[in-house]
């Protein structure tokens, strides 16, 4: 493990211009803490490596392959910011120095709705990858600059201060080095800055209401999807100039490079169903190897070591797929073994000289960098962002499998409080989903705290949602698939008779207290969550993070395109609505049903889509208490934000399930209370 990482982030720099961003480490609050269990500061505080949506490995491995460059981001709830610092380890000493802290606050991923909607963004944070220079000197990474997304240079032992190489008048979408260290390539949409300027002066006019559109996310229309532009960029004095346009060629989880020009990728046996399994292709320039053995069919990552042509390649195995494995291929003998198989989450991976090296989080273990042996499989821990995590008490954790009413396999986790009397055995329990693998944070988009719950005394089952009822036959596109799963509500009900059975089991078992019982949800999570209540499935309380999913909140609120992919689907349409179609998925139309006191947190981006169950419940004495995050999205990125919903999260389930006030919560909420005191 690497000695002196918190000395390495002692010193740093700031990320907001506030001064006070990373006045105070987040090591030494934590260490400070004078709780044994994990609090909702604990959480806000945890350094990570990565994002919620990683493709790629979140860090770099040299040209040499003996160092690693990775940012280390760490929120800061008292300025509402992050820092970010970027570390070089030395993988031979394990030892690791800081090269720079960056400023600018984080880049929020962004992409086209549709391919004709330009920068729809659902809230998810860019992770940051330095990428090395081919003579192993200097690293480039993206940073935000004045508002605009640069590429920044800074020399890899940290000797000088980082320089803004790109003044481009728009985004920097990717960017990658050129065959040596003396230019850069980027790419960006050069025409994006003139179609604001147009949407502008339509605005003079008025705007027409029409595709454009969403009005939960603002109120006038979306630019159009505009054209790709690559320039090259002199590394050295800045000089661009544009070059023929091709997409920036860098990997991706389903495409590795090896020694010389081999190439590895999988791809779909056959290409017609989006869900065929898989096959593992091997280009080399004197050889070509295929592998389709029942390993290589589920593959989902691919690396080559960089020394020879032998191949590792990751894949889900188990019940439900509760495993990962990590399979070494030799395309030359054709012969296969697992090297690694585990519970834990692995984010990515790269290949370096002597080791695969991985971001890789378990249940009650926040993200580390390790290395893996390629012939053992043997794991160590290289970085761990956290170091004073060891000390907290997190409770323990029981593996669940069962099947539902459709056979289905289903996969949670129990989560238990570390100290249970046995007076106390029947407890409380919180049901946190959609997606259990990986680090026990907040769910699914890190809402709901689960460790902390845990702390007050909750059990918390943390679920997997089925496999989905449309991936079981072969399927053209993904609409397919849900257009399957919404016939007879399949997945839906589905999700419903996994939950109630588990809650049966562990009702008769005695572990739980079905009078004490809430459910929390997430889009997908939320969505299913909605459907048990709109049945007179009641809970003792309901916690959900956007709401709701009715005809009339799509239909209108999510403007025509959205709307229109969403009838493709499956879903009913305001056309279905008005005819008094069954809608059994909704809660308004169903608030006659539902007895559960519910709590909806939301990005101003889609509270709309809510206003139609609040009203109907509040018409019927029911409760429905709805909160509003300014500047959110589907997926809150502001620290303050995610620990007010971890507060009101606490605060609300405290309240509903065991009748007393969280006082820290309170506190917090009423603005009485600072940040760091939990």
């Amino acid at each position: 493990m690497i000695m002196g990482l918190l000395t390495a982030l002692a010193g740093a720099h700031l990320v907001h211009p506030n001064p006070s961003a990373c006045a105070v480490s987040a090591s030494q609050r934590i260490i400070a803490s004078a709780r044994e269990t994990v609090s909702a500061m604990d959480l806000m505080q945890l350094r990570d490596i990565g994002s919620l949506s990683d493709d790629s490995a979140p860090f770099a491995v040299s040209p040499d392959g003996v160092r690693v460059a990775v940012a280390v981001r760490e929120a800061v709830a008292e300025a509402n910011s992050y820092c970010t610092r970027i570390l070089v380890i030395d993988l031979r000493s394990r030892t690791s120095h800081e090269v720079t802290a960056i400023e600018g606050g984080v880049i929020l991923e962004r992409g086209d709705l549709a391919g004709k909607l330009a920068d729809f963004g659902s809230g998810v944070m860019r992770a940051l990858i330095p990428q090395w220079s081919p003579d192993g000197k200097s690293l480039a990474y993206l940073e935000k600059r004045d508002g605009i997304d640069q590429v920044m240079i800074v020399p890899a032992d940290g000797s000088e201060k980082r320089r803004q190489l790109t003044n481009s008048e728009v985004d920097v979408l990717q960017f990658q080095w050129g065959n040596d260290a003396s230019q850069l390539e980027y790419v960006a949409r050069s025409e994006a800055s003139r179609e604001k300027v147009a949407l502008e002066a339509e605005g003079r006019r008025g705007f027409h209401y029409d595709d454009r559109w969403v009005p939960m996310w603002k109120f006038q229309p979306f630019t159009p999807v505009t054209q790709k532009h690559r320039f090259s960029v002199n590394a050295t004095t800045g000089a661009v100039h544009e070059v023929p346009f091709r997409e920036i060629d860098l990997d991706t989880a389903q495409r590795a490079f090896g020694p010389g020009k081999s190439e590895t990728v999988i791809r779909l046996q056959d290409p017609e169903f989006v869900n065929s399994l898989k096959e593992i292709q091997s280009r080399s320039a004197t050889a070509e190897a295929l592998c389709r053995s029942d390993a290589c069919a589920t593959a989902e990552k691919v690396w080559m070591r960089p020394e020879d042509r032998r191949i590792l390649f990751l894949r889900k195995a188990g019940w439900s797929d509760s495993l990962t494995q990590i399979v070494r291929w030799d395309p030359v003998s054709g012969r296969s073994r697992v090297v690694v198989a585990t519970e834990d989450n692995i984010g990515g991976c790269r290949a370096a000289r002597d080791q695969l090296l991985c971001a890789i989080d378990g249940t009650l273990q926040p993200r580390r960098l390790e290395s893996i042996d390629y012939d053992t499989g043997r794991r160590s821990v290289l970085l761990d962002p956290n170091p004073e995590w060891v000390k907290k008490q997190k409770g323990k954790v029981r593996n669940l499998r069962w099947r539902n009413s459709l056979g289905l396999e289903c996969f949670a986790k129990l989560i238990l409080p570390k100290a249970n009397r046995a007076s106390d055995r029947k407890l409380p329990l919180i049901i946190v989903g959609y997606q259990n693998r990986g680090f026990a944070r907040g769910g699914s988009g890190d809402f709901f705290p689960i460790l902390p719950f845990v702390g007050e005394g909750y059990a918390v089952l943390y679920y997997q949602l089925p496999y989905p009822i449309g991936f079981k036959d072969p399927m053209k596109d993904w609409s397919e698939a849900g257009r399957r799963g919404l016939d007879n509500w399949a997945d839906y009900q589905s999700f419903q008779s996994a939950i109630e059975i588990i809650l049966s089991k562990l009702d008769d078992e005695g572990v739980i207290d079905r009078d004490r019982v809430g459910i929390t949800g997430f889009s997908a999570g939320t969505a299913r969550a909605m459907f048990t209540l709109s049945q007179g499935r009641n809970y003792r309380a309901a916690s959900f993070i956007g709401c709701c999913g009715g005809p009339i909140s799509r239909d209108l609120f999510m403007g025509p395109l959205m709307a229109a992919s969403y009838r493709e689907m499956g879903y009913p349409s305001l056309r279905d609505d008005l005819s008094k179609q069954p809608n059994d998925y909704d809660l308004a139309p169903n608030v006659g049903r539902v007895e559960t006191p519910i709590l909806v947190q939301s990005g101003d981006r889609e509270f709309l889509a809510g206003l139609q169950s609040f009203d109907a419940f509040r018409q019927n004495g029911k409760t429905f208490d709805l909160y509003v995050y300014p500047d959110e999205f589907h997926i809150f990125w502001q620290p303050i934000h995610r620990l007010a919903a971890y507060a009101r999260n606490l605060a609300w389930f405290d309240q509903n399930l065991l009748g007393k006030q969280n006082e820290w919560a309170h506190e917090f909420l009423t603005g009485n209370d600072s940040v760091d005191q939990h």
